[in-house]
């Protein structure tokens, strides 16, 4: 008896449970009904948070000066004792195509195009900078505030080739993109013309003073026979030019801005126009303006002729460091463009002279002595002298090729 009333109690609670879920079934709506169309609960299922993007802080404005290739940069920045800049803002002289691209916030920025070929690359991660695939220590990375990129100025101009120059005097960093000389080819004829004044004034020694109608001729005559006017700068490529000639003109000479730079704009020629640091402003000589105008025109290279015009042959070591150097970081500071040619006043010179030049200069160039090969010695370069004298017939055997 005891065992029946047992199932029977079990049989009730399980009827009851049934009974309970038949009526959970039937109050649950019916999707796809219009009485209960929308009115399905939704679950809410927890989202993660992604966590913030972290930017860097913005560098401060720096005190320090920076010129590119004569070219100021407006906005320098400092952290950490790294200078840096926009590249969207600096007003610099370069050749990127202004692409700037992060690839991975944290890892990997690239930086433009050069000249159609060359590519830049910073990597944050191994805090390197490549060009070209060729990866060198950046020592800094670019920081980015969310708003604006800044790239290490050092690692990105001397990554692609420029030469730095800290003028620490005057708190003033100079980027110059010099030649490579171990670039030259050898055995290239180049003929190289000196000059000095341009002017029918001739108010000191008359040969030296070539007229400006000859000038003129002269200069249409390159231009009619195919000639290319060059820098020392353009030797590295120097076989890649079928006629080539670099005019050249000693001592800085007003003229040479009145008369002769009007022509240069006229024949789209260049020149290369060597100053004596302590004569610019001075009697018959150009002034810091004209210099510097000059320099930015994009026709003429200013380059040194000493401090002081001495016989460099007649100078010790001492002395000779003083007219070398000085005499560039002055036209440094005028042009923002560090010189890397030095033309030896009155062509006279020594192994001390030569020795000094190395140092501070690419190239070293005398006076006359004829026709220049690529190949020959960088600090006896030679020239053709061209005086008030010299007819179109004698300029032109002068230029001819061999």
């Amino acid at each position: 008896m005891k065992y029946r009333l047992i199932c029977l109690l079990l049989v009730q609670i399980l009827l009851l449970g049934c009974l309970c879920a038949c009526k959970q079934a039937s109050e649950k709506p019916v999707i796809g009904t219009s009485e209960n169309q929308g009115t399905i609960p939704t679950e809410t299922v927890p989202v993660e948070t992604q966590p913030p993007l972290v930017y860097d802080e913005a560098p401060a404005v720096s005190s320090r000066a920076v010129t590119i290739d004569g070219v100021s940069v407006e906005e320098v920045y400092e952290a950490a004792n790294v200078l840096y800049f926009c590249p969207d803002a600096a007003d610099v002289k370069t050749t990127h195509d202004g692409s700037l691209a992060q690839t991975d916030r944290g890892s990997t920025v690239f930086y433009g195009t050069f000249c159609g070929e060359r590519t830049l690359t910073f990597d944050n991660e191994s805090m390197s900078i490549s060009v070209d695939g060729t990866a060198t220590d950046a020592q800094a990375c670019p920081l980015y505030d969310g708003e604006r990129w800044y790239l290490p100025l050092r690692a990105y101009y001397t990554a692609l080739g420029y030469t730095e120059f800290d003028d620490a005097e005057q708190a003033h960093l100079y980027y110059t993109n010099l030649p490579d000389v171990s670039q030259i080819p050898d055995g290239c004829s180049v003929p190289i013309l000196m000059y000095h004044a341009v002017s029918d004034d001739c108010w000191g020694i008359e040969e030296l003073f070539v007229s400006p109608s000859s000038m003129e001729a002269q200069l249409q005559y390159l231009n009619d026979n195919g000639y290319t006017t060059i820098w020392f700068s353009d030797l590295p490529h120097i076989d890649e030019i079928e006629k080539p000639v670099l005019l050249t003109f000693d001592d800085g000479y007003d003229d040479n801005y009145e008369y002769l730079f009007p022509l240069l704009k006229k024949y789209n020629c260049k020149a290369t126009i060597f100053v004596i640091s302590t004569a610019i402003g001075k009697t018959h000589k150009m002034t810091a303006e004209q210099v510097r105008e000059l320099s930015d025109s994009g026709l003429v290279d200013i380059e040194s002729h000493t401090m002081t015009h001495p016989d460099l042959d007649m100078l010790g070591y001492d002395d000779t460091v003083y007219e070398l150097e000085q005499s560039r970081l002055e036209i440094l500071r005028l042009t923002g463009k560090l010189p890397y040619v030095l033309c030896y006043p009155t062509g006279y010179n020594s192994s001390i002279t030569r020795e000094v030049a190395a140092e501070y200069y690419s190239f070293g160039i005398i006076m006359n002595g004829g026709r220049y090969t690529t190949g020959s010695d960088l600090y006896q370069i030679p020239r053709h002298y061209v005086s008030r004298y010299t007819d179109i017939g004698a300029f032109a055997g002068l230029i001819a090729q061999y």
